[in-house]
């Protein structure tokens, strides 16, 4: 297999003993082009550093991207711009290593890149499809960094809010110890795009999941919004202007939603994931009016704008919290230090 690797840092240092052993690396690549050997004279292990415009006049079978999982995605999307999938085997590195299940099993990250720029993957018991940049990136973070993992004990209920196209919660419908997901998606292509996901997998995997076409926050609306062309996983329901689709979507009141899924799981533990782009401040107050926050055992979020306001809210519920990030954006977890674990 003749190779060329994009990206020779850190990441390829430490991990290239993943690629084959009849591998033959032909060339570097790297995004700067004043660092192509052509410019610069540098030279990696004696092989030459190609720039991208470089890479269409060589002959090879192979590009691998040797690099962590942003970095590879930004690399993947000049590859795509380039229409270079139509000529080559594309490999990510990162993708080569075994990922952590939840319940700790690490497995094989099984990809197939197809020619029109959409991969496919198979992760243990799930299968997905991503589309794009904020596929790529939402998949890492979910699946390649583990983000959303949280240790459960049996008998778990998930509440996806802001199911974006589904990872979570397939990450999640593969545990035995989750008997039941609800995911909540208020943008009707992100929604669509949710449910495709799902129905590549078993009957025991879509089974699990209700998924529901509206946003969750305060109070019963209807809202018109834009549905921005920079990412499902970015958009927000308080974005009314810009480039995009403007879109209606429903709104409910996450208290009466939340207390409608507790009555019928009780004895069961709820674990609440949030990944909103700023409606979860909103979403609090609504548990708040409805004292839900005592009946949660978990939340694991991604937090914007400063994350002070819902850190003090959770304590105040007896939460013990960790958040770890920056002012403007993070992860926060909590756990309700008055709920005992169900074990059943």
């Amino acid at each position: 297999m003749r190779a060329i690797v994009y990206g020779a840092g850190f990441f390829w240092k430490y991990h290239r003993y993943l690629l084959p052993v009849d591998t033959e690396i032909i060339a570097y690549a790297d995004s700067s082009k004043t660092r192509a050997t052509r410019i610069s004279g540098e030279m990696i292990d004696g092989k030459p550093i190609l720039s991208p415009d470089e890479l269409k006049g060589i002959e090879f079978d192979t590009l691998v991207i040797g690099t962590d999982f942003g970095t590879a995605n930004r690399i993947f999307e000049i590859l795509m711009n380039m229409n270079l999938n139509n000529e080559v085997d594309i490999r990510f590195l990162a993708r080569d290593m075994k990922t952590l299940l939840l319940s700790g099993e690490c497995v094989d990250w099984h990809y197939e890149v197809l020619r029109n720029g959409i991969i496919k993957s198979r992760i243990g018991d799930v299968t997905m499809i991503e589309k794009g940049g904020s596929d790529y990136d939402t998949i890492s973070e979910v699946f390649g960094d583990c983000m959303y993992h949280m240790s459960l004990e049996s008998d778990t209920v998930l509440v996806d809010i802001g199911m974006n196209v589904g990872y979570v919660s397939l990450l999640y419908a593969q545990d035995k110890n989750v008997v039941r997901i609800y995911g909540y998606e208020p943008f009707p292509d992100t929604y669509a795009q949710a449910l495709e996901n799902i129905s590549l997998n078993s009957d025991k995997i879509r089974e699990k999941i209700i998924a529901t076409n509206v946003g969750l926050g305060y109070g019963e609306t209807q809202l018109q919004v834009v549905a921005t062309t920079d990412g499902t996983a970015r958009r927000s329901i308080y974005t009314s202007s810009g480039n995009g689709e403007h879109v209606e979507i429903q709104c409910c009141d996450a208290g009466r939603i939340l207390t409608e899924i507790i009555n019928e799981n009780e004895g069961r533990n709820i674990l609440l994931k949030i990944d909103t782009e700023g409606a979860e401040y909103d979403i609090f107050k609504s548990m708040e009016k409805m004292n839900v926050f005592e009946k949660i055992y978990s939340i694991i979020m991604e937090y914007h704008r400063e994350p002070n306001v819902l850190i003090n809210t959770l304590i105040k519920h007896n939460f013990r919290c960790h958040f770890h990030g920056f002012s403007s954006q993070g992860m926060l977890i909590g756990m309700n230090m008055n709920i005992s674990i169900s074990k059943h």
